[in-house]
């Protein structure tokens, strides 16, 4: 597997709900590298039981990440530090900027409001081109069950 895509995963609805519990608490903000994050307590329900069923993954956490205007990632692999993350996946909550592509390998992926991508980012090179306004993503980090 490359990488797998669901469009439209999440409703605009569902989006908003995830950027207005980021915003309302910063309190439990923290700053990584250039970005802000929320770790969260809980996961998505219906992302838990796709990615269970689909790809037989078990969540190891998730967290919403404000990427604000000039924010970037560097191509790079996960696992080196948590070594259970085998598998990202990147919701796009909002696609109301410019840049903010993620780099997958060798493709770009435009971010749409709803899409949800998921894929193996201890073997696949990823990261993030530079943000021109405000980026909110939930991503979630993932082993396969055993």
């Amino acid at each position: 597997m490359s990488f797998k895509e669901y469009k439209n995963f999440f409703s605009l609805e569902e989006c908003n709900a995830l950027i207005n519990n980021f915003k309302k608490n910063v309190q439990n903000h923290e700053i990584y590298r250039n970005t802000v994050i929320l770790k969260l307590k809980d996961a998505s329900p219906k992302l838990i039981n796709t990615l269970q069923k689909d790809l037989n993954l078990i969540l190891n956490y998730g967290q919403i990440v404000h990427w604000p205007n000039g924010s970037f990632m560097n191509r790079h692999y996960d696992g080196t530090v948590f070594k259970d993350n085998s598998f990202s996946a990147i919701c796009y909550l909002n696609d109301n900027f410019k840049g903010g592509r993620t780099l997958l390998q060798d493709k770009m992926i435009n971010p749409e409001t709803g899409k949800t991508i998921v894929f193996n980012s201890k073997k696949m090179e990823h990261g993030v081109e530079e943000v021109i306004g405000d980026r909110f993503t939930y991503i979630s980090w993932w082993k396969k069950q055993r």
